[in-house]
């Protein structure tokens, strides 16, 4: 089996994927309100219409997509080299200390948050990624950063 594809499932929270080679991936399509744990090393791991779902995996050799979800939460326990995150509406991608190196890239997606073990403890701290970006022309060229919003 060199795919695992869970489709079309609601409501279970208790969703085991026992991972035998490490050249196999998972594919999540349409899941809702679920609970998924992948457990072992595998190649990739795509997330496509998913909602209300949490996703815990060991280690990702390669990516991790997440494509058109709502509300849905990612862990890795172990590694994942790249996190891609596109025309997604809220997503928080926990990190573990072994993950810190992940290249996250996102596009067309908002309320999204990056969770990681602080320095020095074992406490996560929660860092939003931004998704408003300000254009201003200088001295010949475009320049583009985050908005920064300041409180109030």
């Amino acid at each position: 089996k060199k795919s695992w594809r869970i489709e079309n499932v609601s409501d279970n929270k208790a969703i085991v994927v026992d991972i035998a080679d490490i050249k196999q991936s998972v594919d999540l399509f349409n899941v809702k309100n679920c609970v998924v744990q992948i457990k072992g090393k595998f190649t990739s791991l795509s997330i496509t219409n998913t909602e209300k779902t949490g996703i815990v995996f060991d280690t990702a050799m390669a990516s991790v997509e997440l494509t058109n979800c709502k509300s849905v939460q990612v862990q890795a326990q172990g590694s994942a080299p790249s996190v891609s995150i596109d025309n997604t509406d809220g997503a928080t991608v926990f990190l573990s200390k072994d993950a810190l190196n992940t290249e996250i890239i996102t596009c067309k997606s908002i309320n999204l948050n990056i969770s990681h073990p602080q320095e020095g403890s074992d406490d996560h701290v929660e860092v939003p990624v931004p998704s408003q970006f300000k254009s201003v022309y200088e001295n010949g060229t475009w320049k583009t950063t985050p908005l920064e919003h300041v409180g109030v």
